[in-house]
């Protein structure tokens, strides 16, 4: 009876309650906020930020658009595409490898096959490859 009349007099809460503590609520808030911030610069924006890190300290090289088609996602009402490219390092082989770009429409109809642009890649990672934009013509086969 004693053993009983001390478990009644734990304050212990019923599995049921619902009642939130307002530091928990506004912990959940901040992280859904966080998240959204997160997600979007995740998908969309660290790739653009990779990119323009390589353009700043990849080494130089010509390449050749051997394909191009759209991937299907776009962003800010452009179109992102999925590139083949063929790569001429200077004194090294050449090799294929892809890349996805972001092409506002209007200069879409400048990247077409057998198009020559300059690039810069990772000499690490040869298949990590931004093109430039800005440097030099671009000049058809």
């Amino acid at each position: 009876m004693q053993h009983e009349k001390n478990m009644n007099t734990l304050n212990v809460p019923s599995p049921n309650s619902t009642k939130k503590n307002p530091r928990q609520i506004f912990i959940l808030a901040a992280g859904i906020f966080l998240l959204t911030l997160i997600i979007p610069f995740a998908l969309f924006l660290w790739p653009e930020y990779q990119s323009e890190k390589l353009l700043e300290t990849g080494v130089s090289a010509e390449a050749k658009i051997l394909s191009i088609e759209p991937t299907g996602t776009i962003v800010n009402s452009q179109y992102q595409y999925r590139i083949q490219l063929e790569v001429y390092p200077e004194g090294g082989e050449s090799y294929q490898t892809e890349t996805k770009m972001i092409i506002n429409a209007i200069y879409a109809p400048q990247f077409q096959p057998g198009m020559y642009f300059l690039v810069k890649y990772d000499p690490e990672n040869p298949n990590n490859i931004a093109i430039d934009e800005s440097l030099g013509e671009r000049r058809e086969e």
